[in-house]
């Protein structure tokens, strides 16, 4: 995404939820349940919301690869859910650090990133 003081956390978090769904499209045999954590509950709002904000775009996109998962897994059924931030949180803290990394330029090569974040 690129430097905090062009981006705001959250962000940072409805671009989490974008690329969780790029995993879950990577990971075939999960059809059923998925679950991401996010320690952001302006996010989660957001996501089940189609009133315009701040970073509609971004959740047009999760919108839209929401669409593309369920129309290729119509059984699956994805939870959003709130996991207490810097609580020692495993996968969190690990998110929190892969985050501070991206923010300091260090982040994936773009090609390597969905085509909807390029």
């Amino acid at each position: 995404l690129g430097p905090s003081e062009k981006h705001t956390v959250y962000e940072a978090e409805i671009v989490a939820t974008i690329l969780g769904m790029e995993l879950l499209r990577q990971a075939p045999l999960c059809a059923q349940h998925a679950s991401i954590g996010l320690d952001n509950m302006a996010a989660i709002q957001a996501s089940a919301s189609r009133s315009p904000g701040a970073g509609r775009y971004l959740t047009d996109i999760f919108h839209a690869a929401l669409r593309d998962l369920k129309r290729s897994r119509p059984g699956l059924h994805l939870t959003l859910r709130w996991v207490p931030g810097h609580t020692a949180v495993a996968g969190n803290e690990a998110a929190d650090a892969a985050a501070k990394e991206a923010a300091q330029g260090l982040s994936s090569d773009a090609r390597l990133l969905p085509r909807s974040l390029r």
